[in-house]
């Protein structure tokens, strides 16, 4: 289903399906390669009548393209273990993000690799929990951002020589770029009441 409006007109096509909605967005995330607010960071939580699991997910959907990406983004789901137990993960379209690590499932943690070297690069992820205890479940969402800045070195290089006609050659100058990764990381955080 295509959304073409807002989350609450979403929730409530979804409600005749068996699917409960509730989205809780956060402010924009963004600095330095991408401009503060290019990103925006949200949490979802669904589930669909006679399932026994709950998906915990968790979209952005980028303003602009990544102008200088370095590694793949990194986008994290955690929950609380002791409350919720890991049943299954998924992802929106494979081009966009792949499952990354899973072996922390158990301690609530599930990792996913965000291709910001396509473009308009926006999906999602989810993490499918089963209820361990008939308490909230505290989740949230990590997503960590990679890219590069780019320094120029400068090297000059004289090359004179003198013939019966003048002096030849010339002063040569070489700009190397030098390529150094950074990051900066958002978090997200939301409750679901069983």
């Amino acid at each position: 289903m295509q959304n073409n409006g807002t989350d609450e007109e979403l929730s409530d096509k979804l409600k005749p399906l068996g699917v409960e909605l509730e989205t809780k967005k956060n402010s924009k995330i963004g600095p330095t390669a991408m401009q503060a607010g290019d990103i925006n960071l949200e949490l979802s939580t669904a589930k669909r009548a006679g399932q026994s699991y709950y998906r915990l997910i968790a979209s952005w959907d980028p303003d602009d393209n990544e102008f200088y990406p370095a590694t793949y983004d990194l986008l994290s789901i955690e929950w609380d273990p002791t409350v919720g137990e890991y049943y299954s993960s998924n992802v929106g379209d494979t081009k966009y993000v792949t499952a990354r690590d899973g072996s922390e499932r158990k301690k609530g943690i599930y990792l996913f690799n965000v291709h910001d070297t396509e473009l308009d690069f926006g999906s999602y992820a989810a993490v499918y929990v089963t209820k361990k205890k008939n308490e909230k479940l505290d989740f949230g969402a990590r997503y960590v951002h990679t890219f590069d800045t780019r320094t120029w070195g400068t090297s000059f290089e004289a090359n004179f020589s003198y013939a019966k006609t003048g002096p030849t050659g010339g002063l040569q100058f070489k700009l190397t770029p030098t390529k150094t990764e950074k990051s900066w990381q958002v978090w997200v955080d939301d409750v679901l009441e069983w």
